[in-house]
């Protein structure tokens, strides 16, 4: 113990604080992800990295005089359930902190209960616009928006000489945010968009009169990979020879027919292909290969990001106050300061704010300014541009 109270003076006159002489006290941080169901391997991916990331700060928070442990919950079932259940959680004092990623509108649900018990919460992978009139502080977003998704595929779009648009999109707020930042965008770039809102009830071939009036050179669609064979289809059949772009980021194999016709080029966002696929940093890699027996899934970097952010603070000094709604004060007061943090996903910027009083870290590589992929790519095969989101 001489010994661990020495490592936590030297670690106090750097600005830490010491906890010898305490009895650990203990606190919990909690995930929220989706354990079962088709998005499990995200979930569980953002929940092991939660564990190393606790592994990796817990000699310091020992010395510090934390006591931390992980409580992981699934967020499917019934919304009532999962709302009911983030609410008991919140009761808790010794929560001091959450990572969620469920879906959006468990995210928003899950917001009152833990903004009314003042604990910190982190959205990794959260890209729904939050709402312009609500503040939401203590709270970190570490994806873009939507928006910026789709004013990052305009400008790809435009950089690539693409001289019109007919803009197919689905009613949901997932694909109608992406589809708003996409024509915001288009504008300032004065490139041309025709717009159809397809029908949330069915299918219908209704959008091809406007298509054939339009005749763009290239169809982006925001919405469900299931519209996607009879869009093609119609197009096909319409005599259309150019290039449908895909507003997400798919490998080929997962979307629900094989891409046909071979007349019509197919192009996978670049933007999404860089926020949902996968650049794992190989130290990481390698100690979630050592731990779990497998590779990282997708947004495990986020996740372990997420939980760092969570634990940082707890190593100030001041935030070892016996009272347990310290902790939480002294995340949201880390967070609020401002400034730059580095973590897997890269540089944080906790000074951008995407909703007022919201400090968000729109990564580097998520934006237009990043690695933008080629028309046609393949995994690896890059070229580097600049732009202005």
């Amino acid at each position: 113990m001489k010994a661990a109270c020495t490592i936590a003076l030297l670690l106090a006159g750097a600005g830490f604080f010491s906890g010898c002489g305490d009895a650990a006290r203990r606190l919990r941080l909690v995930t929220w992800t989706e354990l079962t169901g088709p998005h499990a391997q995200f979930g569980d991916g953002i929940r092991k990295a939660a564990g190393l990331a606790l592994e990796e700060y817990r000699e310091a928070l020992e010395i510090a005089g934390w006591d931390v442990e992980l409580a992981a919950y699934d967020a499917r079932g019934p919304a009532q359930d999962f709302s009911a259940a983030v609410s008991r959680i919140a009761s808790q004092p010794d929560v001091f902190c959450t990572v969620v990623h469920a879906g959006t509108a468990r995210v928003f649900s899950a917001l009152a209960p833990l903004r009314a018990a003042g604990i910190p919460a982190v959205f990794p992978a959260e890209t729904a616009p939050l709402p312009d009139d609500d503040p939401l502080p203590g709270t970190l977003w570490l994806s873009p928006d939507d928006r910026i998704h789709g004013a990052a595929d305009a400008e790809w779009t435009a950089s690539n000489g693409f001289t019109g648009v007919f803009l197919l999109v689905e009613s949901g707020a997932h694909s109608r945010a992406i589809a708003d930042g996409y024509l915001e965008r288009a504008k300032t770039l004065s490139l041309p968009v025709t717009q159809f809102q397809l029908s949330a009830e069915q299918y219908s071939s209704a959008w091809v009169l406007s298509f054939n009036d339009a005749a763009p050179p290239l169809v982006y669609f925001s919405g469900s990979t299931l519209r996607i064979p009879p869009l093609l289809q119609d197009l096909q059949q319409s005599g259309f020879t150019g290039s449908f772009f895909y507003a997400e980021s798919l490998a080929e194999d997962l979307l629900p027919a094989p891409l046909v016709p071979d007349s019509i080029q197919f192009i996978f966002s670049p933007a999404a292909y860089h926020s949902e696929n996968f650049f794992p940093d190989e130290s990481f890699a390698e100690k979630y290969r050592a731990a779990y027996g497998s590779d990282p899934p997708p947004l495990s970097e986020l996740g372990f990001d997420a939980s760092a952010l969570c634990l940082q603070p707890l190593l100030q000094r001041g935030s070892g106050d016996p009272i347990l709604s310290a902790p939480r004060d002294a995340i949201r007061s880390a967070w609020q300061t401002g400034g730059a943090w580095e973590g897997l996903s890269g540089t944080y910027s906790l000074n951008g704010v995407r909703s007022r009083g919201t400090w968000v870290h729109i990564p580097s590589r998520d934006s237009i300014t990043g690695r933008i992929p080629a028309p046609g790519f393949s995994p690896g095969g890059f070229e580097n541009r600049e732009g202005n989101a």
